[in-house]
């Protein structure tokens, strides 16, 4: 993330440079470097843009971590629910669906299950 935020800076500062380069002549080369640096201009623009709006989940996913580890009891750290959040679902999924056939199995193999039923009938 702070690279990206010294790319944007980066640019901002060349599309500056481009556009006083533009303003000191006329030639084609002048209106070429007016054109990057506007394009330049815009895409710092969307890159702060972008970077502020990841700041904000990077934040979330850091209290998101602190939730996680006191429900679950796990140690998972605010970089690992950022990049991956849908892995953890995934395994939190895989899990479950592990214990809920776990569960199936060892219910039928249980006698006194047998027995039950036959209470019952």
């Amino acid at each position: 993330m702070t690279l990206f935020i010294i790319a944007a800076i980066t640019i901002s500062v060349l599309s500056v440079f481009l556009f006083r380069y533009a303003n000191s002549g006329y030639d084609g080369r002048h209106m070429l470097a007016a054109f990057t640096g506007i394009l330049c201009a815009m895409a710092a623009a969307a890159g702060l843009v972008a970077c502020g709006i990841m700041a904000v989940s990077w934040r979330g996913a850091h209290v998101q971590a602190d939730i996680i580890n006191r429900e679950y009891g796990t140690s998972y750290t605010g970089e690992e629910v950022f990049y991956a959040s849908s892995v953890i679902d995934t395994i939190r999924e895989l899990q479950r669906r592990r214990v809920e056939v776990n569960g199936d199995v060892f219910r039928e193999a249980d006698p006194n299950v047998e027995a039950r039923r036959e209470k019952v009938k």
